[in-house]
């Protein structure tokens, strides 16, 4: 192998750009409702109990006892749509921390682009992003998944689409901003793209032909990828190390622990490994406004203690020193760029 993984996650504390309006007033209005139907619930069960008095009959007693019940009902619906409201509108203040997985689809490169999970339920795939959708060979071939929660983005009623559009494309180009950043961090560009599909054994210029089928290319895919297989017994993901003889190997429908050929994995107690992905960090450049801006706010800094120091700044007390943008001395100092002379009254301070 390479050495070095082609799977990479990003961290990302996702600031909301536009929240979705429309959950927040349905929860406010089904809590405003339920609230009205509690209330007037009540109000009656207090009317029916004046009414009543002192009549303490069976079917007075069983009356009342059904219209409090009613009461007491309503109040906890209401109570709970209300904590669900409290809770959405704190949610949406807060935010969220969304985890980027990018990786390079080796066995199909011409399949890539991003896999949009909302509470790990498909929504979109293959939707392209950043430099994807120039049509070019940089980040080509390169595949993200992210799951989004219900309080970043909802989805629509038919589970197809996003809500927010607006959000969703706010989520896209952060995407887009961290797939640059992953495509410089696993140097694909540096060392050549031609020359790193051409290693998975892509001989054609065509883009979307599929890789050589020879034995040295197919071991060069399998030595990349690692054959991760469940276990129908307890469960659990083993992913199994590489072998010459599995490349081409087909595993049986029914697979357990015990024919793992790892010693350590090969048993149903043994824990599942999880796999350690290299977490990157999003490193923004600044544009070049934002460095033009710089550089003329260093430039009229300097020119301001330029003109200061041009300036001839008559002294008359302690206090008048503290305001001169140098610090100076009365003493005969060799490396002061300074002269002290006295003019009339006043002592004059004059840059060489």
């Amino acid at each position: 192998a390479s050495g070095k993984s082609h799977l990479w996650q990003f961290s990302l504390v996702f600031f909301p750009f536009g929240q979705d309006p429309f959950s927040v007033l349905m929860l406010i209005f089904l809590f405003a409702l339920a609230e009205e139907k509690a209330r007037e619930a009540e109000s009656k069960a207090r009317a029916l109990e004046l009414r009543l008095g002192g009549d303490l009959t069976r079917e007075s007693r069983a009356t009342l006892r059904q219209a409090q019940n009613v009461a007491i009902t309503l109040r906890r619906e209401a109570d709970v749509k209300k904590r669900m409201k409290d809770a959405k509108q704190q949610a949406l203040k807060e935010p969220k921390e969304l985890n980027f997985i990018f990786g390079v689809n080796i066995e199909e490169r011409y399949l890539d682009g991003m896999f949009i999970y909302n509470c790990s339920r498909l929504i979109k795939m293959y939707e392209k992003v950043g430099p994807q959708l120039e049509g070019g060979m940089a980040c080509g071939g390169v595949v993200g998944v992210v799951d989004v929660p219900y309080l970043v983005l909802e989805p629509t009623h038919n589970k197809q689409d996003f809500a927010d559009a607006k959000e969703y494309r706010h989520l896209l180009r952060a995407m887009g901003e961290h797939l640059v950043q992953y495509w410089k961090d696993i140097e694909i560009a540096q060392k050549g793209i031609s020359k790193f599909w051409d290693d998975f054994g892509y001989l054609s210029a065509k883009w979307h032909q599929p890789p050589s089928n020879e034995l040295r290319y197919k071991r060069r895919r399998a030595m990349e990828i690692p054959t991760t297989i469940q276990c129908d017994m307890c469960l659990k993901w083993r992913t199994l190390p590489f072998q010459l003889s599995s490349v081409e190997q087909e595993y049986p429908d029914s697979w357990v622990c015990e024919m793992n050929p790892d010693a350590e994995q090969d048993r149903c107690d043994a824990p599942e490994q999880k796999q350690k992905l290299p977490l990157s960090v999003l490193k923004k450049e600044k544009s070049q406004e934002d460095k033009q801006k710089e550089l003329t706010e260093k430039i009229r800094h300097q020119q301001e203690k330029l003109e200061a120091l041009q300036k001839t700044t008559p002294i008359r007390s302690q206090a008048d020193l503290k305001k001169l943008p140098l610090e100076v001395t009365t003493r005969p100092v060799l490396e002061v760029s300074v002269t002290l002379s006295f003019e009339g009254p006043a002592l004059c301070l004059r840059s060489l």
